[in-house]
């Protein structure tokens, strides 16, 4: 959850919003576009270097749900 934190913060700083604007719902709404782009460029960089994003989403959606399923 903290590499998460961080790859997002990283992503919500480039979106150059007022610090104030950080928290509550449009924080979140930030956060969760933020997230939607890390898991884009993730997948374009995956495809550029030859692998199968779809094969890797699968394997990055048994792992969340391995976790999920532990808590």
């Amino acid at each position: 959850m903290d590499r998460a934190a961080n790859v997002l913060g990283f992503y919500v700083d480039v979106a150059k919003l007022p610090s104030g604007s950080k928290r509550g719902r449009l924080g979140t709404a930030v956060a969760e576009e933020a997230a939607i782009n890390v898991i884009a460029d993730l997948l374009h960089w995956l495809g550029a270097h030859g692998r199968d994003p779809d094969e890797v989403l699968e394997r990055a959606q048994t792992h969340f749900l391995a976790d999920v399923e532990v808590r």
